[in-house]
């Protein structure tokens, strides 16, 4: 489904560029009024069809850290999702159209963000949460 391309914000799992020694905290900038199912802040958002709502979603990260990807060490950034699907269709969320847009490391505007080694999209049944 298309326009689930479209949501402000993503979720997946992001390479910064930059670098951080711990964890680093990273929330949504707007929208903070839902928890993520481990207790995070996070956004929510209605899924509007066509003047239709046909479920939500919920967007939030576990904050930046480094890790091995590979041969290489990285900076991180955990963006999470769940989607909740009350249309009478499967919904297909494209990852790989997704990008963490506008995102600001101590003052300093990060370049957009795009996953990296990951689904290219997730498949939500009707009346089902992924």
């Amino acid at each position: 489904m298309d326009a689930m391309a479209r949501i402000p914000l993503v979720l997946a799992l992001l390479c910064l560029a930059g670098c951080a020694a711990t964890r680093r905290h990273f929330i949504p900038r707007e929208g903070l009024n839902a928890t993520s199912p481990r207790g995070w802040p996070a956004a929510r958002y209605q899924l509007v069809i066509a003047g239709q709502s046909v479920g939500e979603t919920k967007v939030w990260s576990e904050g930046a850290y480094r890790a091995e990807v590979g041969d290489d060490e990285r900076t991180i950034l955990h963006v999470g999702f769940e989607i909740e699907n009350r249309s009478g269709e499967e919904m297909t969320f494209l990852v790989d159209r997704c990008q963490v847009v506008d995102a600001i490391n101590d003052g300093d505007p990060l370049p957009d963000l795009r996953p990296f080694d990951e689904k290219d999209k997730l498949q939500v049944r009707t009346g089902q949460v992924g």
